[in-house]
């Protein structure tokens, strides 16, 4: 199990730097990145007609996205006192802006003063674009005009990216409310904090820790150790995976599958069909009504909730929910 839970951790870090463009830094060598003579250093403005995607290679410090209307979008970088080749780069290439965290290769250092003072990168974007962000540690703030603290209340006029992907090692990520038609959001250690609509939405993750509310019609969510919280509505199928990460999984879900080693599991109560499997990982099932098949080497299972029972499988009420539960030795709990 050690060498499987090893090689799962390698793979997906792997995928994670291998989908970020390979932002790689080997010594004090920055990117090395392609048709390099054609980016301009500095702060810029551009004609958002022009784009049709925006990837934005970034390496510390933050990244801050926007979408706004207008004539002429900027991206500026307060950077004006570092040398050129620390500056943000940048190239339109065939309708894709390209924005660099500073020169190709880059052979030198930023002071920690110059990562919290000069390399915040401001983007405004329009709407209806590819949107892609990779980072090494730096945050990344997405339409932190409407912050995920607020994603309750309803928005007349949610940012309309076409797609979203944002890959980090260990910088946190953080989205405001947006529509798009696929989200991809991956971290080897970052915290994720997003709040969106999207058709269809993958989640990775090593050891950060994730809350996620969305209405998406796929969800798929993976971590190691991180622990996964998702609110959801309208979901249509969700396959949600941990090996020692905690499970939260509540909202409206038409089908569920979930699967833990040992970090605990709870979903509910608003789901119709659902499949739970744990090794040692406790399950707990909210206010659930329907019929339940619990199987079990040696866990328990404990409800305050009046029911009947036939073998392993148990009812509860007259509702149509319906849910598998088999563990080895967790313990499952249906609550009111």
């Amino acid at each position: 199990m050690k060498k499987i839970i090893i090689v799962f951790a390698l793979v997906l870090v792997a995928a994670v730097i291998l989908s970020s463009c390979t932002i790689s830094i080997k010594g004090l060598e920055y990117e090395v990145y392609a048709k390099a003579d054609k980016y301009e250093a500095g702060t810029f403005e551009y004609d958002p007609k022009e784009i049709k995607k925006v990837v934005i290679d970034w390496t510390k410090g933050r990244v801050e996205v926007n979408e706004e209307d207008g004539e002429t979008l900027r991206v500026a970088e307060d950077s004006e006192s570092l040398e050129e080749d620390k500056r943000v780069h940048h190239f339109i290439d065939n309708g894709v802006l390209r924005i660099k965290f500073c020169a190709s290769g880059y052979d030198g250092t930023f002071t920690p003063d110059e990562i919290d003072k000069n390399k915040t990168v401001y983007v405004n974007i329009p709407a209806g674009i590819d949107v892609e962000i990779n980072t090494v540690s730096a945050t990344v703030w997405l339409y932190m005009g409407y912050p995920y603290y607020n994603s309750y209340i309803p928005r007349a006029n949610p940012a309309e990216p076409l797609s979203v992907k944002i890959a980090t090692t260990s910088g946190n990520i953080e989205t405001g409310s947006f529509i798009c038609a696929g989200t991809s959001i991956s971290s080897v250690s970052g915290g994720i904090k997003a709040s969106f609509s999207s058709d269809d939405t993958k989640i990775e993750t090593v050891s950060g820790t994730v809350n996620v509310v969305c209405k998406s019609k796929t969800l798929t969510a993976k971590s190691i150790s991180g622990d996964l919280t998702f609110i959801a509505s309208a979901t249509e199928s969700a396959k949600i995976e941990s090996v020692s990460g905690d499970i939260s999984a509540k909202g409206k879900y038409a089908a569920m599958n979930v699967k833990s080693v040992s970090g605990s599991v709870e979903i509910g109560p608003l789901f119709e069909n659902a499949t739970i499997s744990t090794t040692s990982g406790n399950v707990t099932i909210n206010e659930f009504s329907g019929t339940l098949e619990f199987k079990t080497t040696s866990g328990k299972m404990s409800t305050g909730i009046p029911h009947t029972s036939d073998g392993d499988t148990y009812v509860f009420g007259n509702g149509e929910q319906t849910a598998k539960v088999s563990t080895v030795s967790g313990n499952l709990t249906v609550t009111k």
